[in-house]
Order: structure tokens, then C-alpha cells, then sequence
């Protein structure tokens, strides 16, 4: 896999938060759960992030508003991919990304990439850049050039 900047959401939530704590619930765990992102990013360069839901139990609308929403709407769409959503997951993230025009990038089973939002040509490009972005990373020996903003 390409050099990413991976964030597994249970863990920040945990570290963020509090430990044991596995749900995505209120405006207000959003904004730490966001806070600890961005420190994340800003260690990491321009390089992708991989936001991982993967392990988390529950998302709700004010926490994907205030995490991805936000997140995307600072930084754009070329910097993350969305992992390991789950049905209910996706069911809360569809409407906040609508209701802000967005679309984001997520990692479908298999690794294959897609938008979920409201894709539009400059979601669609950041789909393709993050598609070469991905595959140049997968081999050979030298990462690829962190994407443009």
C-alpha cells in the first residue's frame, strides 16, 4: 500500500476522549475527535489520510458533520479516504455530505475506490488523482509525490 497517513477512529476516540469509549456521538466528541485528526494530518505532511471506521460502533449526524464534513470542507477531498464504513455508518454520512454539496472518497471492499456524496468534477478528479496516488504506492521503491492541494 501507498505510504498514507492511516487513523483508526476507535483508537483517536479513545485517546481523544476517553478509553473504552467506542461510539461517534455529539457535536462535541466530533470537535476532539477532529482536533486529534488534525494533529494527526499536521504531523503527517500532505500526504493522504485514511480515516478508518472500521472498529468504531456508532456514527451519528452531528459527529459526521463535525468530523468529515469539517475535515473536507478545510482541507478537501484530495486529502482523505473514508475505510470501513458500515451500513448504519454510511446511512449517517450521506446526508451530512448532501446537505453540504461534498462528496469523499471511500474505500470500498478490496481496496477499489468510489465517491459517496454528490460527486462533481472536482471530486471526481480527486477520485482519480487518489486512484494513481494508491496504485503508485504499491510498488517500487519510492513513495509517490504527496497530491496537490
Amino acid at each position: 500500500m501507498s505510504p498514507v497517513n492511516e487513523i483508526n477512529l476507535r483508537s483517536m476516540l479513545q485517546t481523544t476522549v476517553a478509553k473504552g469509549y467506542g461510539d461517534l456521538v455529539t457535536r462535541s466528541t466530533g470537535a476532539a475527535v477532529r482536533g486529534g485528526i488534525e494533529l494527526a494530518m499536521a504531523d503527517a505532511g500532505a500526504i493522504p489520510t485514511i480515516i478508518d471506521f472500521t472498529a468504531v460502533r456508532l456514527l451519528d449526524l452531528s459527529c459526521a458533520d463535525e468530523i468529515i464534513a469539517k475535515l473536507v470542507l478545510q482541507y478537501g477531498v484530495r486529502r482523505f479516504i473514508i475505510r470501513g464504513l458500515s451500513p448504519s455508518q454510511r446511512e449517517a454520512l450521506e446526508p451530512v455530505l448532501e446537505h453540504h454539496g461534498l462528496a469523499v472518497v471511500i474505500e470500498e471492499s478490496a481496496g477499489r475506490l468510489e465517491l459517496l456524496g454528490i460527486p462533481g468534477d472536482t471530486t471526481r478528479a480527486a477520485l482519480a488523482e487518489l486512484r494513481e496516488y494508491v496504485v503508485a504506492g504499491t510498488g517500487g521503491d519510492s513513495p509517490p509525490s504527496p497530491l496537490p492541494a
